[in-house]
């Protein structure tokens, strides 16, 4: 059961940004109590009241969400680490950005307190490489539904010549809250590595809140040509929330949409595997070609 909670509009002030609106706050009250969080990311920032479109999940045919008993998530690593040859689904720069700072810049910023060093500006530069890994975050990657099924399936033998299968998403904020009651629910603590701040933050929920505090983020993915322009754009906070919705031009073919979903803590494994609850599986209709 799904309780609806305000948030505090400090708590709100916090979470929101341009681009980045919360949709819904909950208590599910399940096998295990949880509080999640619903984001929409939109970085070209139209409306924050825009109605995401309908996306699709290409799939083998055995893990189509209709009738598969499972639904994975990966972290972003495991898309830069794919086995295999097929660039649709590896990228090696996923959720990664790098960012290049002249030599007294990078001192200034990142060793304030250490001996003055005399640097002359344009002595040399430091290339930094920023990686979406900061707490666990374990992405479930979609398309914008394409308009038509041969269109939807050239895109999936693009991204797989294993796919088979398509599975619709109507309305993709109920999937995101669903996504993450799942989560709250079925994520353990065995598969999660805490360290001492990840505890107080996780023990320092309100009883009556549950076990676990979850997020969802979901919006389409961006491909700027300078993906460091957009991440800068953002406090350095708050960027861990952006590296995933960002990728390189030479993906914009995709038309990716993500759900992106965190909690206290760094992911043990690659890859997580949750049941499909009846709530879950009722927002997803197949698309047969």
């Amino acid at each position: 059961m799904k309780i609806p909670i305000g948030s505090p509009p400090e708590a709100t002030a916090v979470l929101e940004m341009p681009g980045v609106t919360v949709e819904s706050t909950f208590i599910n009250d399940d096998l295990r109590r949880s509080v999640v969080e619903v984001l929409r990311v939109d970085l070209s920032r139209r409306s924050p009241t825009e109605t995401p479109s309908a996306v699709v999940k290409f799939s083998e045919r055995q893990h189509a969400l209709p009738v598969a008993a499972n639904i994975q998530l990966a972290v972003s690593g495991f898309f830069r680490q794919y086995p295999g040859e097929n660039n649709g689904i590896r990228d090696e720069r996923e959720a990664t950005y790098t960012k290049k700072m002249d030599y007294r810049d990078f001192h200034n910023t990142y060793s304030p307190q250490g001996p003055d060093l005399s640097i002359p500006r344009g002595a040399g530069s430091v290339t930094l490489t920023y990686t979406g890994e900061r707490g666990s975050c374990w992405m479930f990657c979609t398309s914008v539904k394409a308009t038509t099924q041969g269109k939807a399936k050239q895109l999936a033998h693009q991204i797989s010549k294993d796919y088979d299968s398509a599975t619709i998403i109507n309305d993709p904020s109920a999937f995101a809250a669903e996504l993450g009651a799942i989560v709250g629910t079925h994520l353990e603590d065995a598969d999660m590595r805490l360290n001492a701040l990840d505890n107080i933050r996780k023990h320092g929920l309100p009883r009556e809140l549950g076990e676990r505090k979850v997020w969802v983020y979901h919006g389409r993915v961006h491909y700027p040509d300078d993906q460091a322009a957009i991440v800068e754009s953002y406090p350095e906070a708050r960027r861990a929330q952006i590296f995933p919705f960002c990728k390189g031009s030479q993906y914009a073919y995709q038309q990716e949409y993500r759900f992106v979903v965190s909690t206290y803590g760094h992911a043990k494994a690659p890859l997580l595997r949750l049941p499909v609850s009846d709530e879950l599986r009722a927002l997803t209709e197949p698309w047969d070609w």
